[in-house]
């Protein structure tokens, strides 16, 4: 019976200190977002795309060959949003890439469970989630930090023993 109560308090501290990475890394991208400049790399490619998916509801033609996953999951973001304010929407576009970015600190969490111990899974998690190259990587507005997020899923259920 103590152990079991040692157990949830040790899983409630977890959940605590993984929220808090969590927060910290959405706090420190937030802090470099250049918020008034607009994009500089391939991004324009995934805004101008989603944008005018968010705009007609049909697929445009001729702005981008490949790669319209992160264009189509940004061009309902850009619909709620509703402002054809350009600069707003690439914040926007920003700002999703960041969420998904911090967010993967939950599952690499995870997966680093599967092959240590929780203490040193937090180091693991918190070493991914203030690493700068992803940092910079998500301030972008690109669609590395979803890919990222997807793929550490995948990893985890194929590491899973449960057939179902």
């Amino acid at each position: 019976m103590i152990s079991k109560i040692e157990t949830n308090t040790s899983h409630k501290k977890i959940l605590l200190i993984l929220l808090i990475l969590v927060t910290v890394s959405i706090s420190i991208r937030l802090y470099f977002l250049p918020l008034e400049t607009p994009f500089k790399t391939d991004a324009i490619d995934y805004f101008s795309f989603a944008f005018e998916t968010s705009k007609t509801h049909q697929f445009p033609s001729g702005i981008l060959k490949t790669n319209d996953g992160w264009p189509l999951f940004l061009s309902p973001i850009f619909s709620i949003i509703g402002q054809s304010d350009m600069l707003t929407l690439i914040n926007a576009q920003r700002i999703t890439s960041i969420l998904f970015s911090s967010l993967s600190i939950i599952p690499v969490y995870f997966l680093c469970k599967k092959f240590v111990s929780p203490k040193f899974s937090l180091i693991g998690a918190s070493l991914f989630g203030f690493n700068h190259k992803l940092i910079e990587n998500s301030i972008l507005g690109v669609t590395e930090p979803l890919f990222i997020f997807l793929i550490i899923f995948m990893i985890i259920f194929s590491l899973e023993n449960n057939k179902k």
